[in-house]
């Protein structure tokens, strides 16, 4: 399972385009059901806010996992 920093070469981040990208966008107050001791505050390192759908952010977080997952596939 690839971990940050996600990196690998280019041209496996070109098998994924940006645009190409599909996700279910995180449910209407999701956020206010989780207890407060389940949620992790790391994701404010990768620039996400709690609550707050950020669609550029989440593509490239998703692209760049997804890279590493097929470079390292391709090792």
């Amino acid at each position: 399972k690839p971990h940050v920093p996600f990196l690998a070469p280019q041209k496996y981040f070109d098998l994924y385009p940006l645009g190409s990208i599909v996700y279910t966008p995180e449910k209407v107050n999701l956020w206010d059901k989780i207890p407060r001791r389940a949620i992790n505050t790391r994701f404010k390192e990768f620039g996400f806010e709690a609550s707050k759908e950020n669609d550029g952010l989440r593509r490239e977080y998703m692209q760049a996992y997804h890279a590493c997952v097929s470079f390292i596939d391709a090792q």
